[in-house]
């Protein structure tokens, strides 16, 4: 790649970042209630969904998905699952959110990046823009995960059935993610003090204790990232060495409550009795990008509005805490301390919803990667291909000349989905090992599709779990991915070759598929 191009990108990201990192920090209020609101509004469907026969949600995601990032979509599909998974025939969407405040700014980059591959046209691949904006996705992502944390704090599944794992994630589609709110079932006090006192590694982490009474408990170096403690009794409380990262307390009482030495970013304690609390030690750190982006800042401890008397703050480290409001009086403050505190989503047993209550899978037309290299076949052996090359570029992830061949990358994408597909290795002439495969679809009937006046393919039927297939009529075959993995391609960057959404059509799929 050109050293020019990618220093003039990197400037162009860069500030991007660092803008998405200030509008973040500046509309946090405001995104929360409305992501908040967002998840209300998906449970609240998916009620409805159940009161038509919709089964016990086991997961809710809040899903990424980078082919309508490409497409300029920005808004964020809410997607419930049973027990099952990814592997529910039911999965359903419930609702979404819309993070275009968040992505304008991914936007305002890739209009600036089309600008600079045209500049630098005869340097870099043609597909330069959807590289760098795969690319750069999750950093824009971060964003919408910090603000759907904070949602989810107040958030109540809203009478819809759950399974007693009931979790919600935010996600890539059936990918990477992580988990932001469990199920807590339901204990006896005793029971769950013993719970507490096994210590496990990350089980307590995103649970919701509202309004428990907790006093005199020790909580000495559990993870309670993302738990949220409102109106709780945590009077003599111990947290000493306790991960409280995003974690909330607002309104409780905590008096003679231990902190010391926890680690508290954007931990709350917003209008908590915390008289006579410890925070001695306590530390956090939230800014890390100055004039170059380095990560999302972290958010800032709040104790706005609390009963501080008396507590003690000495050796401790909480930079840029909120003490707005906050009764302090007779509370220990290191001077360094008092430098860095600043703002102080039937018919025959089969269910069936409206139009926004349903999930179908989503299809793309499979494209070969334009220009890049050539091949001609030289050889006629079944098991094997050997090629020359007859036009050097850049290698193609997916190409149809002189056959539908794609790259060894995909070829191992595809064993993930598909672990006993066939295919046939295709060597370059001289090389030892091959570059490209050869492979056998399963086929779609072409009473079940939908054909452009070309030929290619424009809208297909459910074909179950299958994740690729081909459509053949007289005039070409057309190649066809599912959503789940065109989003495992373009997570990975395999964008030599192109993706073009197609229709879903009615009907049932193919249960079987494997």
């Amino acid at each position: 790649m050109d050293d020019n191009f990618k220093k003039e990108f990197r400037e162009i990201r860069n500030q991007a970042r660092l803008d998405v990192n200030a509008y973040y920090f500046s509309h946090m209020e405001e995104l929360t209630d409305s992501y908040r609101e967002s998840m209300a509004a998906a449970c609240r469907q998916v009620k409805k969904m159940q009161a038509q026969g919709y089964q016990d949600v086991e997961f809710m995601e809040i899903t990424m998905l980078r082919t309508r990032l490409l497409d300029r979509d920005f808004r964020v599909p809410i997607l419930v699952y049973g027990p099952n998974w990814y592997v529910d025939p039911m999965q359903a969407q419930a609702g979404e959110i819309d993070a275009g405040g968040i992505f304008s700014f991914y936007e305002d980059m890739a209009e600036k990046t089309a600008g600079l591959v045209k500049k630098y046209r005869s340097k870099v691949p043609e597909r330069m823009v959807e590289i760098c904006m795969c690319q750069t996705a999750d950093s824009f992502w971060n964003y919408v995960d910090m603000a759907c944390r904070r949602a989810i704090m107040g958030f109540t599944p809203e009478g819809m059935g759950i399974t007693e794992q009931f979790r919600v994630r935010i996600c890539e589609y059936m990918g990477y993610g992580s988990v932001c709110r469990r199920h807590l079932p339901a204990m006896e006090q005793k029971q769950m003090k013993k719970w507490f006192q096994k210590a496990e590694a990350e089980v307590y982490r995103f649970r919701d204790f509202r309004g428990m009474d907790f006093s005199g408990w020790n909580f000495d170096g559990l993870d309670l990232t993302g738990c949220d403690f409102r109106d709780c009794n945590l009077d003599g409380c111990s947290f000493a060495e306790a991960n409280l990262t995003g974690t909330w307390f607002c309104g409780s009482t905590m008096k003679g409550a231990c902190f010391r030495d926890a680690w508290v970013p954007g931990a709350r304690f917003d209008g908590a009795n915390l008289e006579g609390a410890v925070f001695e030690g306590t530390y956090s750190s939230c800014r890390f990008n100055e004039e170059i982006w380095l990560r999302p800042d972290n958010e800032w401890a709040s104790f706005a509005g609390c009963g501080l008397k008396n507590a003690d703050f000495t050796f401790s480290a909480v930079e840029c805490a909120d003490f707005s409001n906050a009764d302090v009086e007779g509370a220990l403050f290191d001077v360094g301390m008092r430098s860095i505190t600043s703002w102080m989503r039937s018919r025959e047993g089969r269910l069936s919803f409206a139009r926004s209550e349903e999930w179908r899978m989503e299809y793309f037309l499979l494209k070969p990667f334009e220009g890049g290299c050539r091949f001609k076949i030289i050889n006629h052996d079944k098991d094997i291909l050997i090629c020359s090359m007859m036009k050097k570029g850049e290698a193609p992830d997916f190409t149809l000349h002189p056959c539908p061949l794609i790259s060894d990358r995909f070829k191992e994408l595809l064993e993930q989905f598909l672990r006993d597909m066939d295919f046939i290795p295709c060597i370059l002439e001289g090389q030892e090992k091959p570059d490209y495969w050869a492979f056998h679809l399963k086929e779609q009937d072409v009473e079940k599709a939908r054909f452009r006046p070309d030929g290619s393919v424009c809208a297909v039927h459910p074909m179950g779990l299958t994740p690729i297939f081909m459509v053949p009529n007289y005039k070409k075959v057309s190649y066809v991915v599912n959503l789940a993995l065109a989003e495992s391609l373009l997570r990975r960057g395999y964008v030599n070759l192109g993706l073009e959404r197609i229709e879903t059509m009615g009907g049932d799929g193919d249960a079987d598929a494997k």
